[in-house]
């Protein structure tokens, strides 16, 4: 008869450990934030109070964008 022997799983691989970022201090209000969301020194919550957040993503772009391509017949407002 073959020994029964309990299994064990290396479960390191499947459920690492949570990576904990480091907390700082919001130079506003003084709540302890995860230092990758600070922006400028201060959390989420005091940036976008005090406008250091913007509305639109900055892609970063260099020179003309669609609408400076086009001309001006192509915008007849045919379709109001």
């Amino acid at each position: 008869m073959r020994e029964r022997r309990a299994r064990t799983f290396d479960t390191d691989l499947v459920f690492p450990e949570p990576i904990v970022a480091p907390r700082r201090q919001c130079a506003r209000c003084g709540h302890l934030t995860r230092a990758d969301r600070m922006v400028k020194g201060f959390g989420r919550d005091c940036a976008a109070q005090l406008g250091l957040l913007g509305r639109s993503v900055d892609v970063g772009q260099q020179g003309a964008d669609l609408f400076d391509a086009m001309d001006e017949e192509m915008c007849d407002g045919w379709d109001r």
